[in-house]
């Protein structure tokens, strides 16, 4: 019998925050410096259109033809089929690469098995991902914990958080079942004792997969910084945004224990009308982004 909840769970935390791609755009992302804790709050987020990711497969493909051993190419035509949501031509990249590995490098392997894993828990999940049949996602668990032993660091750590969901998920079924994420946060903090990297791994999940827009993942974050109250106010602004917007936390209520309390009432109005500021400039970034991909 299925489970709408627990379905809306996982397309939410692992079809979102378990996006552990990697291809050229997210080279570029690393060189552009430390992912920002305020940046993920307030959305400012570089996404792509659907357009875009066709446009790169075709130039993919044909980097292929001419060179099949560019790996990198092999990554972005993978992500790309992802992001259109074609699981089965994301792996088929994927083994095609393998074929041509002979001299990979460890990057050139740490790739290939974070965005393989990736794209077989995305296609377990879109397949129902029933609990009772995980041997994909299994499989892709190795995956990802193959990449993490390559290069722990790598990606912001994001792998790392991705890793403990995913544990979680396949190890502790009838947990997940009876509570969902009400007790995500507090596994990531007992898994992960490291509050820094588990901060960055949550960063990572929302400016380079999905979960900018989690409610979850959201509080998790904000907890992780729970000696910074205007950190966890800032946050709190967020979910009851995206609560307006209909989003909704898969508890149905977060618990919004964001340790805000000690901030003052006016200090408050500040952050609410930076918030403003923030939120606005987000989403002017994101659309002339956008129309700048469609112009070009």
């Amino acid at each position: 019998m299925k489970r709408p909840t627990l379905t809306l769970f996982f397309i939410s935390i692992c079809g979102n925050a378990l996006a552990c791609l990697w291809d050229s755009d997210t080279l570029a992302t690393e060189l552009k410096g430390k992912l920002t804790v305020q940046n993920a709050l307030a959305g400012r987020i570089e996404r792509n259109p659907p357009e875009y990711y066709e446009r790169r497969l075709e130039i993919a493909r044909a980097k292929i033809e001419r060179n099949p051993d560019d790996l990198l190419a092999y990554d972005d035509a993978g992500v790309s089929c992802d992001r259109l949501n074609r699981s089965d031509q994301a792996i088929d990249w994927m083994k095609r690469k393998r074929v041509n590995s002979r001299n990979a490098s460890d990057n050139d392997r740490y790739r290939t098995e974070a965005n393989e894993g990736t794209f077989r828990i995305h296609r377990w999940i879109s397949r129902g991902f029933n609990l009772d049949e995980v041997e994909e996602a299994r499989i892709a668990r190795e995956m990802i914990a193959k990449a993490v032993a390559i290069n722990p660091n790598a990606h912001f750590g994001r792998e790392r958080v991705q890793l403990a969901i995913m544990n979680w998920m396949i190890e502790n079924k009838t947990e997940v079942q009876q509570y969902g994420p009400r007790r995500l946060s507090q596994f990531l903090f007992t898994t992960l004792a490291d509050r820094e990297r588990l901060r960055e791994g949550l960063i990572g999940l929302m400016m380079l997969g999905n979960a900018w827009e989690s409610i979850d993942i959201i509080e998790a974050l904000a907890n992780s910084y729970s000696r910074h109250p205007s950190l966890g106010y800032l946050a709190e602004l967020r979910i009851k945004e995206l609560q307006a917007a209909g989003k909704e936390s898969l508890t149905k209520k977060p618990t919004l224990h964001l340790g805000h309390g000690s901030i003052t009432d006016v200090q408050k109005r500040d952050i609410d009308a930076s918030f403003q500021i923030l939120r606005a400039n987000a989403e002017e970034f994101r659309k002339k982004r956008t129309d700048f991909i469609l112009a070009v």
